[in-house]
């Protein structure tokens, strides 16, 4: 048995596993210990490839309170992690600002990222000429080949 466990925890070292159980034994990778930090070489004549990005739209409006999100906002989603939300609104109310929660979601709707709620500068009172709402936002960006759409999450006046 002994023989078989090292054999086996040789095998699975090998393959550079961290921790581990065997037949009730653990085997724990320390990770090297590192101080200070470099200087960083500047790269030369590096170009980096543009970002792939795709726009997500919003057909249908949202109202809540005395709030109103005009058709047609839109989401534009890069490979890099960036975002960009961009939509219309307005109030029927001075002073008031609409605040949304969005997440980005994979082919079976299931939530790969969410934003936390943010609001919007304070609203026009005139429908005719919407306040116009841009937010640039973030993600991880490995989530970005699996993003198949996005949902609204919270929504507030």
């Amino acid at each position: 048995m002994k023989t078989h466990l090292k054999a086996a925890l040789a095998v699975f070292a090998g393959f550079g596993l961290g921790a581990f159980m065997i037949a009730g034994a653990y085997a724990q990778a320390v990770p090297p210990h590192y101080e200070g930090e470099s200087n960083k070489k500047k790269p030369k004549g590096v170009i980096e490839p543009a970002a792939e990005e795709f726009t997500l739209t919003w057909s249908g409006g949202l109202h809540h309170g005395d709030c109103t999100l005009f058709p047609g906002a839109t989401l534009i989603v890069r490979s890099d992690g960036t975002a960009t939300w961009t939509a219309g609104a307005f109030s029927t109310s001075s002073d008031d600002a609409f605040g949304i929660g969005l997440a980005l979601t994979d082919v079976h709707d299931v939530s790969l990222y969410e934003w936390p709620p943010f609001y919007s500068q304070t609203l026009s009172t005139d429908a005719g000429n919407p306040t116009a709402w841009t937010r640039n936002l973030f993600f991880p960006g490995y989530v970005f080949p699996n993003i198949h759409g996005a949902m609204w999450t919270f929504n507030h006046c």
